[in-house]
């Protein structure tokens, strides 16, 4: 009795949802299931997912498909929506604005929705469960991602820990910020970590996220240092154009990950839709305009990974 209501109590631990994306191919071998969560300590420039930054609910409006029937105007309880009228669309207050979901209920296009929900363990679980025959059959399973997993280290332990427990393949998404002990316990769960390395230069890695480097750094070390662990470990490396894309650059990150022992590399091409959802939260895309590398480029850098002992990997 005492194992089942520890069980209910680990089923019910809630979480800040973004997303549940079934049948994706990328985000590690096989069919997967997508888990996104919200709340990042990063922010990075090049993202492409700012509304899983915020650890806070927050609104996202879709002005392409807003038919200005102005009812979220009349509903907001704190009259943070005005109507734009010779544009037929409407302006929200985001100082005002606490995203509690009035104007999401009476949008009838569905233009107003919000940027998280919460679920528990259970939920989520219930969700991932019903695709467990296509998990076997492509050797695929169940991805948690982010914003950053360590936001919320309880719910991801013990969402990981579930899906084990139904004996699903588990795989994380991480930037390797957070506490040492919180990382450690989630790779104790997980069957393949997918941290991201974005640059060694810890002045270029505040440039581009906001936050310095030597916690990821450290993480990833001594991750490395548990022969166990190490093997679960593949680096991958969102390479954007002029900033971190250089063969220098590549070069110094797989050496440096060649020494850890690690044996495997993803280079991630940019993606140049990346800017899409900022306009969902009247925010400016830095990179607006900077175009995808081309084929030829992506496999020079990986050429230059198999040369410092690296194996590339894809999932796509």
């Amino acid at each position: 009795m005492t194992h089942l209501t520890e069980l209910n109590a680990h089923l019910n631990i809630e979480g800040r949802i973004l997303d549940i994306d079934r049948f994706t191919s990328h985000d590690g071998p096989g069919i997967r299931t997508t888990v996104f969560l919200t709340g990042c300590p990063l922010k990075c420039i090049w993202c492409h997912s700012p509304d899983s930054q915020s650890a806070k609910p927050q609104l996202l409006y879709q002005s392409a498909r807003c038919q200005a029937c102005y009812q979220c105007v009349s509903v907001c309880p704190v009259r943070a929506i005005t109507a734009v009228t010779d544009d037929e669309e409407i302006k929200v207050d985001r100082e005002k604005c606490t995203a509690c979901g009035t104007c999401c209920r009476s949008c009838p296009s569905k233009a107003l929705t919000p940027g998280c929900s919460e679920k528990t363990v259970g939920d989520v679980l219930s969700i991932v469960a019903k695709d467990k025959a296509y998990y076997k059959n492509s050797g695929g399973g169940v991805t948690l991602s982010g914003g950053e997993i360590m936001m919320q280290p309880d719910f991801s332990y013990n969402f990981l820990k579930a899906c084990k427990d139904l004996a699903i393949h588990t795989a994380v998404e991480t930037s390797g910020f957070g506490s040492e002990k919180a990382i450690h316990r989630i790779a104790s769960v997980t069957d393949l970590i997918l941290f991201d390395l974005k640059v060694l230069d810890e002045e270029q890695h505040r440039a581009f996220t906001g936050v310095s480097n030597s916690m990821i750094l450290r993480n990833l070390e001594s991750l490395c240092a548990i022969p166990a662990v190490r093997q679960k470990i593949v680096i991958r490396i969102p390479c954007i154009p002029s900033l971190n894309d250089s063969a220098f650059q590549v070069m110094k990150t797989a050496r440096y990950v060649s020494k850890l022992g690690l044996k495997q590399i993803e280079l991630l091409r940019y993606n140049e839709v990346a800017g899409a959802k900022y306009e969902w939260l009247d925010a400016t895309y830095e990179l607006e305009g900077m175009k995808t590398q081309s084929q030829k480029t992506m496999d020079q850098l990986e050429s230059i990974c198999l040369e410092a002992g690296l194996e590339p990997v894809r999932y796509q």
